[in-house]
């Protein structure tokens, strides 16, 4: 989806502002963030219940 967007908007049929045509990548891109935060979480919390 995002690579129709932005062909349609460099070839103009769209005149979409470049943040609504890039919000399938912040989508993706948050959620990737709250995963990896996730992640980061739990392995803190078990490293510390390890010792």
């Amino acid at each position: 989806m995002q690579l129709i967007f932005l062909v349609l908007k460099l070839t103009g049929l769209i005149t979409w502002s470049w943040l609504v045509v890039l919000i399938p990548f912040w989508i993706s891109l948050g959620t990737l963030a709250i995963f990896l935060i996730c992640v980061l979480i739990a392995v803190l919390t078990g490293y510390k219940k390890r010792k």
